[in-house]
């Protein structure tokens, strides 16, 4: 899908592509999936009909390393002087964030990468002017990286849009694959707050990861998109806290259900935790009204 969104620009000759550092909303005129702001003076390669893909690097990351998020179009250039606004159309939200990992073995037609990153691969300046080559397989690497999921490109920009906007109401009516989709675009959300590592046992292997929700999706309209709602952990701690074994006080410290002793294994694993902090991310750490509701309606009181 993501290819096809542009193949008649991919067909065109004029096209050029760019890797465009965002630090987001707040830098300049940087809107992340909206626009991005630059000076005329330091980089005026930029046209309309060109496309884009954006990164983080690695100085305003989340995590420890740098990634790419999103591509798009040029659809429009504003000026301002020497202060020009890319305006973005087309905008293709990646359904996972394609890490600086992920890329460790990938062979670039832009320029030979060595065994390093290196502080010059990337222009400091934050705007690269790369190859259609290399931007086609940076979209196969997120196009197929999970051909099962069922994803809605429009439903997936309106979501960042609502979280970007702090607006994280979402209705039952729309259909499952938009929900499944808006459920995906929370997830990612949350593990990239986290730094895509568990808040209980740092695993950092992405397919372990889970942006759990506190409340559940079924349970409150009003918080579904909300990441504070949210904490990032593996497979198993996602589990317990979702079945009720484990929560978090007001300190963020875990409370672990005394139900578990009739597991003895699971006793071993969970009871060792308890009373330890959880790590907390940079950004939308959880809400503490949103852990009370987990305590008092979820979690597993031993009688």
């Amino acid at each position: 899908m993501s290819i096809r969104m542009y193949s008649d620009e991919l067909e065109l000759d004029s096209t050029n592509y760019f890797i465009l550092d965002s630090k987001g909303k707040g830098h300049r005129a940087d809107i992340d999936f909206v626009q991005y702001g630059y000076k005329k003076s330091k980089f005026n390669k930029l046209k309309v009909g060109d496309l884009i893909i954006n990164r983080r690097s690695r100085r305003a990351s989340e995590t420890s390393e740098f990634y790419f998020y999103a591509a798009a179009k040029i659809a429009n250039i504003l000026v301002d002087g020497d202060d020009l606004t890319a305006i973005y159309e087309k905008v293709y939200h990646f359904p996972d964030l394609l890490l600086q990992s992920d890329l460790e073995t990938y062979k670039w037609a832009w320029k030979d990468r060595k065994d390093h990153w290196g502080n010059n691969f990337f222009n400091q300046y934050g705007m690269n002017h790369f190859v259609r080559e290399d931007f086609i397989n940076l979209l196969k690497f997120v196009e197929y990286g999970d051909s099962t999921l069922e994803y809605d490109s429009e439903a997936a920009h309106e979501a960042v849009i609502k979280i970007i906007e702090r607006n994280y109401h979402v209705e039952d009516s729309v259909s499952l694959v938009k929900t499944r989709t808006n459920q995906h675009i929370f997830s990612r959300e949350v593990k990239h707050n986290y730094g895509n590592k568990c808040a209980v046992c740092k695993i950092s292997t992405k397919s372990f990861l889970i942006g759990s929700h506190i409340i559940p999706w079924s349970e409150r309209k009003d918080c579904r998109l909300d990441p504070a709602n949210g904490i990032c952990l593996c497979v198993l701690h996602d589990k317990a806290f979702d079945k009720g074994l484990l929560t978090m006080d007001e300190d963020y410290k875990i409370i672990i259900s005394q139900s578990i002793e009739q597991d003895k294994e699971l006793n071993k694993l969970l009871m060792k935790l308890n009373g330890k902090s959880i790590a907390l991310p940079k950004n939308d750490p959880p809400k503490i009204e949103y852990l009370k509701y987990h305590r008092d309606h979820i979690f597993e009181k031993f009688e």
